[in-house]
């Protein structure tokens, strides 16, 4: 998630290419389609856990498990 905002990928289109839309005199921001954007846009993806954050969070509870499990008791051997 931090690098998605470090390289400015949560944005679609980010509030700084407005700004600079709009001190080029232009209204907004035009796409490729000829539609032009005048409000931020966010990511579909900005808010999605990483897929390795995901990992290490289910890895780690399966540790906690492991080392919280109920183990049986130990019979005293006969001599």
């Amino acid at each position: 998630m931090a690098l998605d905002r470090f390289r400015g990928a949560e944005w679609v289109v980010s509030p700084q290419a407005i700004e600079a839309a709009k001190a080029q005199g232009k209204v907004g921001v035009e796409d490729d389609r000829g539609s032009v954007t005048v409000l931020p846009i966010r990511s579909e993806t900005a808010d999605v856990l990483p897929i390795k954050w995901a990992l290490a969070g289910v890895g780690a509870g399966v540790l906690v498990l492991a080392a919280t499990r109920k183990r049986p008791a130990v019979r005293a051997q006969k001599p």
